[in-house]
């Protein structure tokens, strides 16, 4: 079972990941004008197009205001599973990235893409996923 501090900490990574990732893409995009991010479908055009959200900081402000990415999803007629799967590739891949770079052990590594779609259910519904 995952601690309530540490879902929180985790959860509150997805969401960064999430919309944080642009600014890297952006940095990115200046030293390297051949980058993803001088096409269509970066991933915050992903990200908000699977929230069905028109900017960030329409997202922004839906978060601030209470809402969770789940809702937001649904309030523009998207499937919020598709927001779970999103960020679960985004984690993922910051999670390989670290352990690429030996930053976190194989055995961190194991323990955090064990507890990912859980911790992520968690950020984009806003509340403690049910244990059978």
């Amino acid at each position: 079972m995952i601690h309530a501090k540490r879902m929180l900490m985790l959860g509150t990574l997805a969401v960064a990941v999430a919309l944080g990732s642009q600014v890297t893409e952006r940095d990115t995009a200046k030293a390297d004008p051949s980058s993803k991010t001088m096409n269509p479908g970066t991933e915050e055009d992903e990200f908000l197009q699977v929230l069905g959200a028109s900017s960030e900081e329409e997202v922004r402000e839906a978060l601030y205001k209470g809402a969770t990415l789940a809702e937001i999803a649904r309030n523009n007629d998207r499937d919020p599973q598709d927001v779970v799967c999103l960020q679960m590739r985004e984690l993922m891949r910051q999670l390989e990235l670290r352990l690429e770079r030996g930053s976190i052990s194989p055995e961190t590594f194991a323990l955090q893409m064990d507890e990912i779609e859980e911790i992520v259910k968690h950020s984009v519904y806003g509340a403690q996923p049910e244990i059978a």
